[in-house]
């Protein structure tokens, strides 16, 4: 070899040296800044874990916020959340769980900030994550026999008026329910006799839910989005009104007989679903109730005999009763029962109470009607009241004076009523069972504000 091919050779080893340790003092600086820079930046938000339907359908519901490094324990007065919303909070090296005492607002943007985080590095920063809940669906009937056309379930967006979509033909519904993606309605046929039939919302072939030939169907409800919906069977000779629960996710035809004690049958004057659960409240024509899992196979657990079943607390399992004696709630999960000191809705001597539903352990919503008999026909004048224990007030009135009140039920998340509108100029359908009339509508009321935020047509809204 020459001696200016090894004085290159040696040259190009040398450069190849210097341009390895080079990268190595690059590599070493970057990581160097790297570590510097993340100790002085402090904790980010490196992952969240929510379930934005749970959180304005149960309260309790839970956000988790994971820091991308060990921090230390976060105090409840360290964060803030916006619209302002009640909560907990817990934390560890790796995480802030906030707890939402309260089921939140629908279609909602939440901003939680986590303020001075310290991270094992001693580096302070905020965390801050947005998220949306999503809006509420809710279903209306309407009948349009009367103009020869086939009834109709409609769907929209509570805060979305443009959202309405038919989601269910056929000839004469009496009364509908929607269990997760499934719908039950009860049919009225020629001769006046009633089938249960049932359909997937996205459409397919409707099936016929065996029922006992002869027995008139009402009272259909359902669980939500458990998939189940409950109806109630009255014998053609009147002997029996006996309760029904059907599983669309258990593959069988058949509905299952809910029964008492024992297994002796239950002669039902009223029932319902136990929110967000399997279980369902059923109160026997001697006045009982009865708690019953429909998947399970336990005994029905008696609750005690009361007259009127006023419903559930949205977002809790206490059931609210009304007696002789008064208002009492009762915990079906254990059973426990506690007066209710309602507050006084003011009501004037010659108001006439129409019907009420339960918000929390001090609170109502109630119609009032002021009748007016010097009008033909006559004239009822009807006004909600909102009752709090600060006082009563008139949260909304129909626009029209010939308009009246049917009906009203809570949203799931307790924020909205469904209020069912009956014009007075409205004709009879002259549908058995639940009848309806012409010219029906529904509005819905935020009980925040008392603002009305939109309507639709029909009756019967799902929430009910």
């Amino acid at each position: 070899m020459s001696t200016d091919g090894s004085r290159a050779e040696r040259r190009r080893h040398r450069q190849y040296r210097r341009l390895v340790g080079l990268t190595v003092l690059l590599l070493g600086a970057t990581v160097a800044v790297l570590t510097v820079a993340n100790a002085v930046q402090g904790a980010r938000v490196s992952g969240a874990e929510l379930n934005p339907h749970a959180l304005v359908a149960r309260p309790a519901e839970p956000l988790t916020l994971r820091t991308s490094q060990p921090v230390e324990p976060v105090e409840t007065e360290d964060v803030r959340v916006e619209p302002a919303a009640s909560f907990t909070v817990e934390s560890d090296p790796s995480a802030v769980v906030i707890r939402f005492d309260e089921m939140l607002d629908y279609r909602t943007e939440y901003e939680v900030q986590v303020d001075t985080v310290t991270a094992a590095t001693g580096a302070a920063s905020t965390l801050s994550y947005r998220f949306e809940t999503p809006d509420a669906t809710v279903y209306s009937l309407v009948r349009g026999s009367a103009q020869g056309t086939s009834d109709e379930v409609f769907r929209r967006e509570l805060l979305d008026p443009g959202s309405a979509e038919a989601v269910f033909r056929a000839p004469r519904i009496q009364e509908y329910a929607v269990a997760g993606t499934a719908i039950a309605a009860v049919t009225l046929t020629d001769d006046g006799s009633t089938e249960l039939v049932a359909a997937a919302l996205d459409g397919g072939p409707e099936a016929t839910i065996p029922t006992e030939p002869g027995g008139i169907v009402t009272d259909l409800a359902s669980s939500g989005s458990s998939g189940l919906v409950g109806f109630v069977v009255t014998a053609a000779d009147r002997s029996s009104r006996t309760l029904f629960v059907y599983d669309f996710g258990s593959g069988s035809s058949e509905a299952r007989e809910i029964v008492g004690i024992g297994g002796t049958p239950l002669t039902v004057q009223d029932w319902a679903f136990v929110p967000n659960s399997t279980s369902v409240v059923v109160q026997s024509q001697d006045l009982m109730l009865y708690l019953v899992d429909v998947l399970g196979d336990g005994e029905a657990v008696p609750l005690g005999e009361h007259q009127v079943i006023l419903g559930f607390i949205p977002g809790t399992t206490s059931l609210v009763v009304a007696d002789a004696a008064g208002v009492t709630s009762i915990d079906v999960s254990s059973a426990e029962k506690a007066p209710l000191e309602l507050p006084s809705d003011e009501a004037a001597p010659t108001d006439e109470p129409g019907p009420v539903v339960i918000l929390g352990p001090e609170r109502y919503a109630e119609v009032l009607f002021s009748p007016d008999y010097t009008k033909r026909p006559t004239q009822m004048n009807p006004r909600l009241m909102l009752v709090e224990p600060s006082g009563a007030r008139a949260v909304f009135r129909p626009a029209s004076d010939d308009t009246s009140i049917r009906d009203m039920c809570v949203s799931p998340n307790g924020r909205h009523l469904a209020i069912e509108l009956l014009d007075g100029k409205g004709q009879p359908d002259g549908y058995p069972n639940l009848p309806g009339y012409s010219g029906m509508s529904i509005v819905f009321l935020d009980l925040a504000t008392g603002n009305t935020t939109g309507g639709t047509n029909g009756f019967l809204p799902s929430w009910c």
